[in-house]
């Protein structure tokens, strides 16, 4: 899937490629990104289709709701997109979408949540999410990567890496948590 280039994306996009979910690490971001919608209801849809960690993503959910329970001036909901009925009801998908003020694309394997969102053909509804000045996307780590054009992810523990196209969101190549000494020494080669 990539996304047409010939729209021009009006919503806000808040792309962290190196984070490790510690509570509120990013939350000063992530206030500027409410703020930025001038409401206070927000509304945040979750997508953590790029893991496998199961039960643990549920325990993310709820520290993902302490953490933003702390921030006094909004009234925020979440919502994790369920992938199970995401593959067979695209209604459901496009109301999700609708609702949503914020999609909150969160991290792990990028090459896992690239392929779920493919298989879930939300390029067209994701297009107009981008249309509109009114919403927001926060990607973290593979959430960041999965919207550029293209990006480098490890293939295993042994340094090697490899590319993979993106959404097309954003133009350009981009390499997640770059800070990681190894990565900046492959990459240099």
């Amino acid at each position: 899937m990539s996304i047409n280039w010939k729209i021009r994306t009006k919503c806000l996009l808040s792309l962290i490629g190196g984070v490790s979910y510690s509570d509120s690490e990013t939350l000063d971001i992530d206030v500027y990104v409410f703020s930025q919608l001038n409401k206070k209801d927000i509304h945040i849809l979750l997508i953590d289709f790029a893991s496998s960690l199961g039960e643990k993503w549920d325990k993310y959910l709820d520290r993902l709701k302490d953490t933003y329970w702390k921030v006094q001036d909004y009234n925020i909901t979440l919502e994790r997109l369920n992938y199970d009925l995401s593959k067979s009801n695209h209604e459901y998908v496009k109301s999700v979408f609708e609702k949503a003020d914020v999609l909150y694309l969160g991290g792990w394997d990028p090459l896992r949540l690239y392929d779920a969102l493919n298989e879930i053909n939300i390029s067209e509804i994701l297009e107009t999410y981008l249309m509109n000045p009114n919403k927001a996307i926060i990607g973290k780590s593979a959430g960041a990567v999965v919207l550029f054009e293209k990006f480098i992810y490890p293939i295993d523990e042994t340094w090697e890496y490899a590319y993979s196209n993106g959404l097309g969101i954003v133009n350009g190549l981009v390499c997640a948590h770059f800070s990681e000494k190894w990565r900046q020494s492959v990459l240099k080669e």
